[in-house]
């Protein structure tokens, strides 16, 4: 299952819990957010990692310190060109392992 997959499912489960989808694959010249989101006043940066076996290992593994500061300089970035205050921003990760979603809020900011 490609990339995209595992976002639109993270798409689906998002919506489902009440978050409102901003954009989907944002790029700048540091990398890429996979999802951007809104819930009540937080904008929320969503790095979407899946895989259906564990040949590279558990998603959640794969999410680490260097890709974070990656995607918060995006997310900085972006919030700054959309004059979003910077107090509402928020990194949040979804691992998909087989069909499960496991949501790991705040995993920076």
């Amino acid at each position: 299952m490609k990339g995209k997959n595992f976002e639109d499912m993270a798409c689906d489960w998002l919506s489902k819990n009440v978050y409102i989808i901003i954009k989907r694959n944002h790029r700048c010249k540091t990398g890429e957010i996979d999802i951007i989101a809104k819930k009540g006043d937080k904008f929320i940066a969503f790095e979407i990692k899946g895989n259906y076996t564990n040949f590279y290992g558990i998603p959640r593994e794969r999410i680490n310190n260097q890709k974070i500061e990656r995607i918060r300089k995006c997310f900085l970035e972006y919030a700054i060109s959309n004059s979003i205050d910077i107090d509402s921003l928020q990194i949040d990760a979804i691992a998909i392992y087989k069909d499960k979603i496991e949501h790991i809020p705040n995993i920076s900011w």
